[in-house]
Parts: C-alpha cells; structure tokens; sequence
C-alpha cells in the first residue's frame, strides 16, 4: 500500500480521521489575484447598475415633464378653443412678442412655476431674449422659442426645450437637453397638431429613421441630437442599447 508522509496510506490521508491534521492554505498571490478579480467584476457590475438607474431616472422625468407641458395645452383648450391652430397669436414677427404671448396666455396659468425669467432679466438660462424661459416645479428648465408671423397659432412654428436637469450648460444633448414641438414639427404626417411632439417624431416610423438622418440624428457623431426624443417614444418609452448615452 503507497504511503503517505508520516507513515499514512492515501486511503488513509484522505480519511475523515486524517482530515484535521492537514490544513489548505491560499498564498498571498493567489489571495491578492482572487480579490482583483472580484474587483473588477464589481466595478463592472456596479457601472452597469449606475447607468441602467440613470437611464429610468432620465425616462421618468422626461415623460413626467412631457405630460405637464401636453396637460397645461388641454387645460387651455377649454378657454380658447379645442383647435390650437386657431388660437389667437399677435401679428408680428418678432420672436421675443411671440414667445412671451404664447408662454403667458397659454401656458404659464397652467403650470406650477418656481421661477420665471420674462425676457432673460431675471436668470438668463439660454442667453437671448428672444425666449422666455422659466423653471417648473420639479426642476426642469423651459424655454418657449415662437417664430414665424402672428395672427394665430397655425402661422408660427413654436418649439419647446426642456433641460430635465436644471442645467444648460455642459450638457449631454441626449441626456439633459430635450426638443419637443407644437404639432411636430419636421416629419409630422399622421400626428395631432393640437399637442406637443418631440421634434420630427413621425407616426408609425422605424425607429431606426431618427439614427441616421440628418445633423439632428440621435447617434454619437450628431450636432444637437433633437431626434433622440423622437427615438425614445418610439422604443415605448425606453433607451435602446446603442443610444448615444
């Protein structure tokens, strides 16, 4: 029978009896390996649960802040009219007189507002005058941009900008700055003029249009991203793995 060190057969070393005397120990490498290894896969797992958080954070706040703009255009309706296209608008085409009637008859009385910056004078956030800007109660900045000629609404084109994160400067085009449009904007066909849209959002489209389509494009290499909004509710309201995050 082949014996072990210390007089013991290997039947016998690897008995329950024999099992006390002999104790496993791990070296320091092997040590300072394992714990490198777990290391780097909790640093993994941790980045990918930060930006999985961040993204339904981002969702949730975008959709929040999307709804208040769309409830405040309901609430209006039921003092001037269902169709907003009618709405009476002055007959001008100056863009500060139109953002600030737009933002004050139609808007402003139906939201909660912590801040507001007539003409710039208070805060500033975007730096003309041209927009009236003001901040909503959950944080979110507004710039109301109006442009065309007046009469009534269907004669203007007016744009909404939100920054969900309070901040407009330094800011992820796909993260923090959003782009939404009375009736839709570029690409609208099939949509219902009488609310907000995020720009170019097209009814019943792949999705993969708002990727590759011009410098508005929702992908790493575009300018200014507005169609990344027009993507998100497209994909039911969720970012896609190749989002430009």
């Amino acid at each position: 029978m082949l014996k072990y060190k210390k007089g013991f057969t290997l039947a016998e070393f690897f008995s329950p009896h024999c099992a006390g005397h002999h104790k496993v120990a791990f070296t320091l490498a092997e040590v300072l390996i394992t714990l490198g290894i777990i290391g780097v896969v909790a640093a993994l797992t941790l980045s990918t649960l930060i930006t999985d958080y961040q993204k339904k954070v981002t969702i949730k706040k975008l959709r929040t802040t999307y709804n208040i703009l769309n409830n405040a255009i309901e609430m209006a309706k039921t003092e001037y009219g269902t169709d907003v296209n009618y709405w009476d608008m002055p007959d001008t085409n100056d863009q500060q007189i139109l953002s600030n009637y737009f933002a004050e008859h139609y808007m402003l009385p139906y939201l909660k507002v912590v801040r507001d910056c007539k003409n710039g004078s208070i805060c500033r956030f975007y730096g003309y005058s041209t927009v009236r800007e003001f901040v909503l109660s959950n944080g979110t900045i507004v710039l109301v941009n109006v442009s065309g000629v007046g009469k009534n609404v269907q004669n203007v084109r007016t744009q909404i900008y939100i920054y969900i994160n309070g901040k407009v400067n330094n800011i992820n085009y796909a993260r923090d700055k959003f782009l939404v449009e009375l009736g839709g904007g570029t690409g609208n066909s099939g949509l219902d003029k009488n609310k907000f849209w995020p720009y170019g959002y097209m009814a019943l489209a792949n999705c993969d249009v708002y990727k590759n389509i011009d410098n508005t494009a929702c992908n790493k290499t575009s300018t200014n991203k507005y169609r990344c909004f027009a993507l998100i509710m497209c994909e039911g309201w969720k970012i896609p793995p190749d989002y430009p995050w």
